[in-house]
């Protein structure tokens, strides 16, 4: 890797160095989906790694993990959570 693309990507790579070959690990990217120039740079971090490792790389927008999260429990309490998060972070719903 170039030293600029690799200076230029520091933080994902700092993230994506967590990855092992066992399939034991995840990294999430977490961002508000608003933000695309986050969501661009979190999709690319998959040509960052060897193919065998890209399945565990995943992108997420809040909005999407908050509706995936809600819309898979009957939990009231969580899903209250759930609002008032989005309540004050001001994310909107899918």
């Amino acid at each position: 890797m170039p030293p600029k693309r690799f200076f230029d990507n520091y933080q994902l790579l700092r993230n994506l160095i967590h990855l092992s070959e066992n399939g034991n690990s995840r990294v999430v990217f977490v961002y508000p989906e608003g933000n695309k120039k986050i969501q661009q740079q979190a999709k690319d971090a998959n040509g960052m790694v060897t193919e065998n490792l890209r399945n565990y790389v995943i992108p997420l927008s809040w909005e999407k993990l908050l509706s995936n999260v809600e819309e898979s429990t009957n939990n009231k309490n969580l899903k209250k959570q759930i609002n008032d998060f989005r309540e004050k972070y001001y994310i909107t719903t899918i």
